[in-house]
């Protein structure tokens, strides 16, 4: 009998060391977002969280019918944390004649439920400009003033979390997000999604990690730090 309750004894340990070091969230894919058609070609896009046991990341897909010349199209990868951000990268564009371009952030060990978010940069000839396409690995939501609350500051401006406002078409202006020193904060929606405006600038862009301000509500008083980190393309 006491070797029974010692095995059971190493077994219950077992299983709260493992526990204690798994983040607990399964792999996730959202449907295909479909765009509109460019010179006859379909373009699609999804994002996806991946886990290894230890650790979540988040890819951003956008894809093609059929390869297109370079810089044609970019994919930015996001990963939410309880509805924070948590991990941001800039964009990645496809090279000559890629079907798929693949953005995935960098790992993130908290424990939590995790969530992907993204954008796809198509670009259109006929006006020399990108059109950006939020991704998200839920289906959006239709709301009313009850459903869901909007939050303003003094100066106006959108303040919460970006995954659960873009759940109902809302883009806030400060995104609530985890900053380099695990204090939870905001970051402005322009200084996390700089990208160029033009083929010419993306065929010349390489992608480079920044530092942006991290605010208080306010959107003025700053209190950290905040990383964009570099894409890397996943396999």
């Amino acid at each position: 009998m006491k070797n029974n309750k010692k095995k059971l004894f190493v077994v219950f340990l077992c299983v709260l060391i493992l526990s204690s070091s798994v983040v607990v969230q399964a792999y996730t894919e959202s449907n295909c977002f479909i765009f509109p058609s460019v010179e006859g070609v379909t373009y699609k896009g999804k994002t996806s969280t991946h886990g290894n046991g230890s650790a979540m990341w988040a890819n951003a897909t956008t894809m093609a019918s059929k390869g297109v010349a370079g810089g044609r199209m970019g994919s930015l990868a996001r990963l939410y944390l309880n509805g924070s951000l948590v991990k941001s990268t800039g964009v990645i564009y496809n090279g000559g004649g890629a079907q798929s371009i693949i953005a995935s952030t960098p790992t993130n060990s908290t424990r939590g439920n995790y969530k992907a978010g993204g954008t796809s940069y198509i670009y259109n000839p006929s006006t020399g400009s990108y059109s950006a396409h939020t991704l998200i690995n839920s289906s959006a939501q239709t709301f009313s003033d009850s459903e869901i609350e909007i939050n303003r500051n003094e100066n106006g401006e959108i303040y919460g979390s970006e995954y659960e406002l873009l759940l109902y078409g809302i883009q806030p202006d400060l995104v609530r997000a985890i900053g380099v020193d695990g204090t939870e904060g905001y970051v402005k929606e322009a200084d996390i999604n700089a990208v160029p405006q033009t083929l010419e600038e993306a065929l010349e862009y390489t992608p480079t990690a920044y530092k942006v301000p991290f605010y208080e509500e306010d959107g003025e008083t700053v209190i950290g730090t905040f990383i964009v980190d570099v894409p890397a393309e996943a396999e």
